[in-house]
């Protein structure tokens, strides 16, 4: 987008709206997979299968990346056959 702004078949406008629909996209995203891992350890607790090994798999995805975002969410999917 800021490519075609610079030859000039975009304006300013063009370029500002898909920023912001940008950003709009990724705090989306953020809090989709904060929702996640808050639902994932309120299920865990209910049926009593909160252990260390999953506090340390939840606590790594709360690692942030350089522009605030939830990373490492998508490392290992949940399993609902797998044991904990």
């Amino acid at each position: 987008m800021e490519t075609a702004f610079n030859y000039g078949v975009e304006t300013i406008s063009d370029v500002l709206k898909a920023q912001e629909e940008e950003f709009k996209s990724l705090r989306d995203l953020s809090k989709a997979k904060y929702s996640y891992i808050k639902n994932r350890v309120r299920f865990l607790h209910a049926v009593g299968m909160i252990s260390e090994e999953n506090l340390v798999e939840i606590n790594g995805w709360l690692t942030t990346g350089g522009d605030g975002s939830v990373t490492n969410l998508t490392r290992k999917p949940w399993n609902p056959h797998q044991k904990p």
